[in-house]
């Protein structure tokens, strides 16, 4: 139940950010990884929308823990073509 609810809050700041974006126009997300809600939705809109293309930016670590790396693990920038 409260991943779901979750889930919905992050779908609506999506959906509200991508109202106000225009054509060409960039979003940026943090937390996405393998255990956040972020990339559940991320995920699902990857998966059925393809008008938006999406690149996942590494940070966890990259700056000031380069001995711990996290791979799939960052903030996603979308940008509506």
């Amino acid at each position: 139940m409260v991943i779901i609810l979750i889930f919905d809050m992050i779908m609506d700041d999506f959906k509200l950010s991508e109202f106000v974006t225009k054509d060409n126009g960039i979003l940026l997300f943090d937390d996405y990884g393998p255990d956040w809600a972020v990339s559940h939705v991320f995920d699902y809109l990857r998966e059925n929308r393809d008008d938006l293309s999406f690149t996942l930016i590494p940070l966890r670590g990259h700056l000031f823990n380069k001995e711990n790396k996290q791979v799939n693990m960052g903030a996603v920038l979308v940008k509506k073509n």
